[in-house]
């Protein structure tokens, strides 16, 4: 009986361990297992695998996470992949980078603010409140007589025009430095103009006298009266007068029309006003006798200093028809012009 009983039991365990020998052969036929399968070489293992110890090894992650791949690359299913590939968060890019929209983007680094068109200084805003001051001269001019710089505003990633800039200017006789070179009326003011002669900006009127359309003028008080102003009782025939420019000086009555010699040289008897009003004044320009001329652009002005005068759109020779004696050649005659400086011109 109890052989029996013995017998049993050990029949039970061979035929368990029959069981157990013949799954492992099963399973070992089959490769079993997800990711230890049993090999003798790497041929028998999937691609990318190795055969090691009998066991078919994954391969090793190149990455964890976009830290462990170079600063073009980020780290995806354990490889590392180009930057800007699909990303879920921002584990799937590098520290210096974002995940937005699916794109691994660098991160925004503060600088200071450019005029560029971009937000530099990673405040949401581009450009914000960018100014600069700007001088055309140069450096030495700024801030020199009467040069002031400007200011330029960013827009749109660029510099606007300069603004309020104060530039060299050719220098006057006016008491400042015009040309910013640190030196006032350098160039002289040539010298004191009296009444009724030629006048700008080098040659000055003497005290008394206002330059008036290019001409030297009595001033005078318009609230003393126009006629019988004590201010030109000095010159008989005269009148004070109050003129667009804002002057007010002291003119000669004329009548209209009127001969010449009613008008101090160098002025003509305007007409309905019936005063004497400044000829056309001398120019300093390039052209010479008989080439075509402008009484408006300085570069087809006539040269006064050759006694010519823009007539009709030529540069004619001046006269004096109050003189009896002319500049004009013979055969010519002196014909009255408020064009000529002079009052005349010389014809043919």
């Amino acid at each position: 009986m109890l052989a029996r009983s013995f017998d049993s039991r050990t029949g039970r365990i061979a035929r368990y361990l029959a069981l157990w020998i013949g799954l492992f052969v099963l399973c070992a036929g089959f490769r079993c297992g997800p990711t230890a399968l049993n090999c003798l070489e790497d041929s028998d293992c999937p691609p990318g695998h190795t055969c090691q110890s009998y066991q078919c090894l994954g391969p090793t992650p190149e990455c964890l996470t976009s830290n462990d791949c170079s600063a073009s690359q980020q780290c995806k299913n354990g490889r590392c992949e180009a930057q800007g590939a699909f990303c879920q968060g921002d584990q799937d890019c590098t520290a210096q980078q974002t995940c937005q929209n699916g794109t691994c983007i660098a991160r925004c680094q503060p600088s200071e603010e450019r005029c560029d068109g971009k937000d530099n200084n990673c405040n949401g805003k581009i450009d914000e409140d960018l100014t600069q001051s700007c001088f055309g001269g140069t450096p030495g001019q700024q801030d020199q007589g009467l040069c002031r710089a400007g200011q330029q505003t960013c827009q749109n990633g660029a510099w606007t025009a300069c603004q309020g800039q104060v530039l060299p200017q050719e220098e006057v006789c006016d008491g400042k430095d015009n040309n910013c070179d640190g030196k006032v009326d350098e160039t002289g003011c040539g010298e004191q103009r009296t009444l009724y002669q030629w006048c700008d900006d080098k040659n000055t009127c003497a005290p008394g006298l206002t330059c008036h359309y290019n001409m030297c003028y009595q001033v005078c008080d318009i609230n003393k009266g126009e006629a019988n102003n004590p201010d030109c009782s000095s010159l008989a025939g005269h009148k004070c007068w109050s003129s667009p420019d804002g002057k007010t000086v002291c003119k000669k009555n004329c009548t209209w029309p009127s001969s010449q010699p009613e008008c101090p040289k160098g002025t003509h008897c305007l007409a309905k006003l019936n005063h004497c009003q400044p000829n056309l004044p001398p120019q300093r320009g390039p052209k010479q006798f008989n080439e075509p001329c402008s009484l408006t652009e300085e570069a087809q002005f006539c040269d006064a200093g050759k006694g010519l005068a823009c007539v009709g759109g030529s540069c004619k020779k001046v006269c004096d028809p109050q003189e009896s004696t002319t500049a004009c050649a013979s055969g010519s005659s002196c014909v009255p012009s408020d064009q000529s400086y002079e009052g005349g011109f010389c014809s043919p």
